[in-house]
């Protein structure tokens, strides 16, 4: 089956998600911003987001979650729930999920990379686009990890990583 658009997810509350073209251009991104003052997201605009590539023969690449050693049970939780509604709408979609250290060992991000090394890769690879900084310049981590995982899904599905 031909594959039209290659959707690569940043799980958690401060996530984001990437959609990129079968040719692996960058077409579109979704930011998980919180929904006032609750700790979830609005899952309304996400599915609206996702039903405009929802037409398309797509493949997925989520990072897998877990959550660190000694934190609450109340943060597990949350994470457990935001991380199942954001996969939930690709449960019947091709994907496949993979730890951070794989995209991360792919892009030759060091052991301790820091946020600033993913968005100077993802700039390096795509530019300086406009998807990667805040209204005042700040620079997005989220959304260039995001991008990254994307990209990586995008590669690994058409058999182009050595």
């Amino acid at each position: 089956m031909k594959i039209d658009k290659f959707i690569g997810i940043d799980p958690g509350l401060t996530g984001a998600v990437s959609v990129f073209s079968n040719t692996g251009k960058l077409i579109d991104v979704y930011e998980f911003i919180k929904d006032g003052s609750t700790s979830l997201f609005n899952y309304s605009n996400y599915l609206n987001f996702l039903e405009k590539h929802f037409k398309n023969n797509i493949f997925i690449t989520i990072e897998k979650q877990q959550p660190f050693a000694k934190i609450g049970i109340k943060s597990i939780f949350t994470l457990g729930g935001v991380y199942y509604l954001q996969i939930l709408p690709f449960l019947e979609k091709q994907k496949e999920i993979i730890s951070p250290k794989t995209w991360q060992k792919y892009f030759a991000l060091r052991n301790k990379h820091t946020k600033e090394d993913s968005v100077k890769k993802a700039i390096e690879l795509f530019g300086n686009c406009s998807y990667f900084f805040g209204p005042r310049g700040g620079k997005k981590h989220n959304v260039t990890d995001a991008c990254l995982i994307g990209y990586y899904g995008y590669l690994d599905a058409t058999n182009s990583i050595e």
